[in-house]
């Protein structure tokens, strides 16, 4: 292809196999050279030092699987991260008045579109372009957009962003948490973290917090109900959505999503973080120390929140439990935490015998009261206090032999 290079600029769009150097003939004939079987490394760099129009490359492959001696040679190189909600909300309005929607969709409507679909500024345009095009009535128009955009996450393998708000019955009252600070102390003190202005001093103490106990205890739904109690976006990332098989890849989850917590200005919470943080001393592969020291670093330069949740904390690393500003334990219920949530979740009062009965009952945990409830729920009305004491008993009973059992045996 020949063009007038002083007045041109070429385009070179979807490159990653070009950059990749998996088609190596190609590149050569695109830029006047003869066609060849060779996939040097070279040849990409021979392109690039020689070609005289100025070229733009476009590509999803990330830098880092580019040869370094490949990457130097590019004059200037643009990152387009992951859009955050607040852009995602101003390429929403943008569309919306693009294609003159403005009388079928509120800021709060767009609000939670922008949360809850985790699209691109392409997503978004192909939605609102269809929606104009069905011209639909006001009160059909936001249901329109969930028929739209959800098979378009589907496809994209982007998962809705639902599943943080806390349940509607979640109370911070009778958790047991094992801590001379309390849990509405907590919130209050991440309250002022988040509003302490730029002149706070250079040694500010960080915003980590490790929560660990038994499942059910209410780990989860604490992190729920601070992101809603602060109204701030919470970024919840799994250790299997982090660790990768890939060398160096699981470092590069973990920075992209302190990363992405920093552009939201959002809670990152670090679920099941045992997985990732576990101890460095009994390490038996270089990548088991390596994943441990980027969250190290990570945690150091966090200017945010982060929340890490764990079932097994006595197995952590000793250097990341000093980085943690607060470390709360959540037990299982005491007599008190056992009749609020059994209250709260049933709605019914119970007799003295029964409320006797219900304290022999050990291990309990809030989420145990949701799955009796839950067990229930197709069942009727018909469901007696001795029937739901039954089943929180089975609920105990199924922790006899675990590690939070305060029923194990010790010994042979």
């Amino acid at each position: 292809m020949r063009v007038d290079r002083a007045r041109s600029l070429l385009v070179v769009d979807e490159a990653d196999d070009l950059l990749r150097g998996d088609r190596a003939g190609m590149l050569m004939s695109m830029f006047g050279g003869k066609d060849s079987e060779s996939r040097d490394k070279g040849l990409l760099n021979g392109v690039l030092d020689t070609v005289k129009t100025p070229t733009v490359w476009i590509t999803n492959t990330p830098a880092w699987a580019l040869d370094e001696s490949n990457r130097r040679r590019f004059d200037y190189s643009i990152h387009f991260e992951k859009l955050c909600s607040a852009q995602r909300l101003a390429i929403w309005k943008n569309s919306v008045r693009r294609h003159k929607l403005e009388a079928l969709f509120d800021d709060a409507a767009l609000e939670e579109f922008a949360r809850r679909y985790e699209t691109s500024a392409g997503g978004i345009a192909l939605a609102l372009r269809n929606i104009a095009n069905l011209a639909p009535a006001r009160e059909d128009a936001r249901a329109l957009v969930a028929k739209l955009m959800e098979p378009h996450c589907e496809l994209l393998d982007i998962k809705p962003d639902d599943s943080l708000m806390p349940a509607k019955d979640y109370s911070l009252e009778g958790l047991n948490i094992k801590s001379s600070i309390s849990l509405a102390q907590i919130v209050e003190a991440i309250r002022r973290f988040q509003t302490e202005t730029a002149s706070a001093p250079p040694d500010r103490p960080r915003m980590n917090l490790l929560l660990h106990g038994a499942p059910g205890t209410g780990k989860t739904e604490f992190v729920k109900f601070l992101g809603k109690t602060l109204d701030t976006k919470v970024v919840a990332k799994m250790g299997s959505d982090l660790i990768s098989k890939w060398v160096g890849e699981t470092e590069r989850n973990i920075a992209d999503a302190f990363r992405q917590a920093k552009a939201e200005n959002a809670i990152l919470f670090l679920d099941e973080i045992d997985g990732m943080l576990q101890s460095r001393e009994g390490a038996q592969r270089s990548w088991e120390i390596t994943q441990v020291n980027e969250i190290l670093q990570q945690m150091e330069k966090f200017g945010g929140v982060l929340v890490a949740a764990t079932n097994f904390s006595d197995g952590l690393d000793a250097a990341s439990l000093r980085r943690f500003t607060f470390k709360l334990e959540f037990a299982h219920l005491d007599n008190a935490g056992k009749k609020h949530f059994y209250e709260r979740m049933f709605g019914v009062p119970l007799a003295r015998e029964e409320a006797a009965r219900l304290e022999n009952i050990p291990d309990l945990a809030p989420g145990d009261f949701r799955t009796v409830r839950q067990s229930f729920y197709y069942l009727g009305a018909g469901a007696t206090n001795h029937d739901r004491l039954d089943a929180l008993e089975r609920e105990s009973h199924a922790k006899k032999h675990t590690r939070y059992s305060s029923q194990r045996r010790i010994g042979f």
